[in-house]
């Protein structure tokens, strides 16, 4: 009567062989989800790798698209503005000599002076 009985170690071993055969299996679901989501990330990863490319070249030709803007304006100011702001000089500069020549500078800064006295 001291023996245990073998149905017993029957139970023991069959219990503990299920609960192994459990853990593996909770393992293999656990790495197939991990797998599935492993793959939608590489693919939700590439598809972000694409938008980025894009977004560069969008991002690059807009800024060659400046550049060439700024080139143009700066060849505008260079090729216009500045010889119209010196034919601009050298026609004020033309009217002062010609003020000068008749007489109407010097009646011009009295005039002024006569209203800065009044005005006070």
């Amino acid at each position: 009567m001291n023996e245990v009985p073998a149905e017993f170690w029957i139970v023991i071993v069959t219990s503990l062989t299920i609960g192994v055969l459990l853990v593996f299996f909770y393992l293999i679901e656990a790495l197939r989800k991990l797998t599935a989501t492993l793959d939608e990330s590489q693919r939700s990863v590439r598809k972000t790798n694409l938008i980025l490319d894009t977004v560069n070249l969008i991002v690059t030709d807009a800024r060659d698209e400046m550049i060439m803007m700024m080139e143009t304006f700066g060849l505008l100011r260079r090729n216009v503005f500045s010889p119209l702001s010196n034919i601009g000089a050298v026609a004020t500069a033309v009217k002062a000599f010609l003020d000068g020549a008749k007489g109407e500078g010097k009646s011009k800064s009295r005039r002024r002076g006569k209203r800065s006295k009044t005005a006070r």
